[in-house]
């Protein structure tokens, strides 16, 4: 049968349990489960009811009720969104030739439910041999995908922001000489308000630190005249300081 891998062997080792054609129905949605990526763990509801052993085999009692079927699963990261290996619960309930199979997320609490009927998938040969015991295995296939597992499988997008933490926002204002730097308009120093009646009382301090109309050292070159600013004589006239020493042929050097 194509589409199947691994149904006839999972078919083989449990066909000698099958009660009736419900046990081939539970056999062929529990292959489901393991060529999705799940393993059984075990069987109840009860959530300590897990053997603590994976295994891709009907677990031991599987089939004791046969009007209800409880078996529990979990996910492998390998073939499923979700890293986490969430537990789920397959319980079919049966009634006449129809089973309620649902399927429950049992840590996101997520449930779907479907109604099926045993004959459309298993045939009268359900205990002879695998070529004839199954029908429409294909279909059920893809009706177990979309129209259970899917309902309650994470989704890509919400396992990926787990895996993924949005990183921290760096301070704006943050000192790093890696980063480009960003095109804020420098904003203009703001300088203190100035008494107006202060301006110039460092000229009269004898003991100031060179504020105020003070020049510098160094400021004046050498060689540079410089009058003094003030008036000189009583007249306001020129001071003798500004007149070229006598029989001097530089003008220019004040210190001449």
């Amino acid at each position: 049968m194509e589409g199947t891998p691994g149904l006839e062997l999972l078919f083989c080792s449990a066909k000698a349990q099958f009660k009736s054609k419900h046990d081939a129905t539970i056999c062929l949605l529990h292959w489901n489960f393991i060529v999705n990526g799940f393993k059984c763990t075990g069987i109840g509801e009860e959530p300590g009811a897990d053997s603590g052993v994976e295994s891709e085999l009907l677990p031991e009692g599987w089939n004791q009720s046969s009007e209800l079927y409880t078996l529990r699963y979990q996910s492998s990261s390998s073939k499923l969104p979700s890293d986490k290996n969430e537990r789920y619960l397959l319980k079919a309930v049966v009634t006449d030739n129809t089973m309620i199979v649902n399927v429950m997320n049992l840590q996101q609490e997520k449930l779907a439910s479907k109604m099926i009927k045993s004959s459309d998938y298993v045939t009268d040969d359900w205990n002879t041999t695998y070529s004839k015991a199954f029908k429409n295995a294909v279909e059920l296939k893809k009706l177990f995908k979309e129209d259970l597992l899917k309902e309650v499988m994470p989704s890509p997008s919400a396992s990926k922001q787990e895996r993924n933490p949005r990183s921290p926002r760096i301070p704006f204002n943050d000192d790093d000489p890696l980063r480009i730097p960003s095109r804020r308009r420098e904003r203009q120093p703001r300088w203190e308000p100035v008494d107006p009646f202060e301006i110039g009382r460092a000229d009269l301090d004898p003991f100031a630190d060179g504020g105020g109309g003070y020049l510098p050292r160094g400021a004046i070159p050498p060689g540079a005249r410089y009058d003094p600013i003030g008036p000189g004589g009583p007249r306001g006239g020129p001071d003798p300081d500004h007149l070229p020493l006598p029989n001097s042929t530089d003008y220019d050097d004040m210190f001449m």
